[in-house]
């Protein structure tokens, strides 16, 4: 997953599995300082599938 800001660049980061009630969900932190929009990237592949899919997301922090 990456995050991207205009002034501060980009992050990348692993998403990270976490269990709760039995459920795995995968997720990390990423930190937004800024009141600005942020790109938010992310990229994922099952087992087995030849390749990732790729969803991006624009965000705004007021």
């Amino acid at each position: 997953m990456t995050v991207a800001e205009p002034v501060m660049g980009r992050e990348k980061k692993k998403l990270e599995p976490v269990t709760f009630n039995n459920i795995t969900s995968y997720g990390n932190y990423f930190r937004m300082p800024n009141k600005s929009y942020y790109t938010i990237t992310v990229s994922a592949r099952s087992q087995g599938s030849p390749g990732a899919i790729e969803a991006k997301f624009d965000f705004k922090r007021d």
